[in-house]
């Protein structure tokens, strides 16, 4: 299911929800529907028509109790009223049986009222022949019991049978109502129930889904904010949080690979620098051999100008010593022994500049107006 978004995976759970839901409220709506229709009828139908059949039964017992009074008495009046009384309610009791008869469904109700219509007109048909018999003075006290009676009780027994048909009926009924709001209550609390645990499976699913991924998200970031770019991020699917980490798992191989390059880097610094730092010190050595031999040469400018200062004072000495020479050569030989003393002077003399330049020109580095 990470292959699928958030959003789509968030209006799946929530759309299972509200159709559970629908379910539950169509199941519940239908069975109210059935209960409203089972009540009506109960109310409109088979207690009417068991009230009906009740009246019914009643109105017979009652005129059967008035036709054995008139048919046993020997009163006129009282024949008269009571004939008055049965035809009143025998006219309602025709009104009724319609009635009934309209509400009456199924076969056996409908052979039920036959039974009750054959019998009943054949109680009639005897109770107006020993009513006429009676009007005409005729004793039929003893038919009464021998032959109105069974009629009556046959009659009686008829609708006896459409009264228990009726009553089992509306208790039938009545009971399959009360089954059938019971089974809606459970039906609905379980529909209820299940709804509620599917909400809760589908909340924490979701939450699971969507938190444990960006779990992992936080913590690798936090990792990879700590420096740490040897952890496994794995990536799996498409939503949201998936392509959060397949994010940070690019941005840890980039990462990874500028800090190699920075690495890489570092060391070729580091050893141009080892290298420049050699060549400092070859530099250094080197200057401080060019300082010798500086110093070498200043050495050698020095005791070059020191000889150099000496040559015109040896020269002057010469020349004294040769006008010398001259000088006491032209006035006598007495002075020849000075004159071979002063010789071996300047010839010391020449041996020491000569002894001077041989020096100077043995030395190491000449300056190059020397050479």
């Amino acid at each position: 299911m990470n292959y699928l978004k958030i959003g789509t995976r968030l209006g799946l759970a929530f759309g299972l929800l509200l159709l559970i839901t629908a379910l539950i409220a169509t199941f519940g709506v239908w069975r109210l529907s059935t209960l409203k229709e089972a009540t009506v009828r109960i109310s409109s139908i088979e207690i009417e028509r068991n009230e009906l059949a009740m009246n019914w039964k009643a109105a017979i017992d009652l005129n059967w109790a008035r036709a054995s009074a008139a048919l046993k008495t020997s009163d006129a009046a009282y024949i008269s009223s009571l004939g008055a009384e049965m035809a009143a309610t025998t006219k309602e009791v025709t009104e009724g049986q319609k009635k009934l008869e309209a509400l009456m469904e199924g076969a056996k109700s409908k052979e039920l009222l036959a039974n009750v219509a054959a019998a009943r007109k054949t109680y009639l048909a005897v109770r107006a022949k020993l009513l006429e018999r009676k009007k005409a003075g005729e004793d039929v006290f003893a038919q009464v019991d021998s032959e109105l009676r069974p009629l009556a009780q046959n009659y009686i027994n008829a609708l006896e049978a459409v009264t228990k048909y009726t009553h089992d009926e509306l208790i039938a009924l009545e009971k399959s109502v009360l089954t059938a709001a019971v089974t809606s209550q459970w039906t609905l609390g379980v529909g209820a129930g299940v709804s509620l645990l599917l909400g809760l499976l589908f909340a924490v699913w979701a939450t699971r889904s969507i938190t444990t991924p960006v779990q992992r998200a936080v913590e690798a970031a936090e990792e990879i904010s700590r420096g740490n770019l040897s952890i496994d991020i794995d990536a799996q699917g498409k939503d949201e949080p998936a392509r959060l980490l397949h994010a940070l798992a690019e941005m840890q191989q980039s990462l990874s690979r500028i800090v190699g390059h920075v690495r890489e880097g570092s060391e070729n610094v580091e050893t141009a620098s080892s290298e420049i730092a050699q060549g400092n010190n070859d530099l250094s050595a080197r200057t401080e051999q060019q300082a010798s031999a500086l110093q070498q040469t200043a050495a050698s400018m020095e005791q070059l100008n020191s000889t150099v200062r000496q040559n015109p004072d040896n020269a002057r000495q010469a020349n004294q010593l040769a006008m010398s020479a001259s000088t006491v050569a032209v006035h006598g030989g007495e002075v020849v022994g000075q004159v071979v003393e002063t010789m071996k002077g300047i010839n010391e003399s020449s041996r020491k500049i000569s002894d001077i330049i041989a020096s100077l020109m043995a030395l190491p580095s000449r300056p190059t107006f020397l050479r």
